[in-house]
């Protein structure tokens, strides 16, 4: 049971940093298009 709970807490935290990670990484590449892009 305790393993089992381990687990899903481990998944719950690898879907948040995913998440985390592609909302960061979605906001970089609109803020290069925003301020890169019009000058380029």
């Amino acid at each position: 049971m305790f393993t089992v709970s381990v687990l899903s807490m481990d998944d719950v935290l690898w879907s948040l940093v995913t998440a985390v990670e592609s909302v960061a990484l979605v906001s970089m590449l609109c803020f290069f298009f925003l301020f890169c892009g019009c000058t380029v």
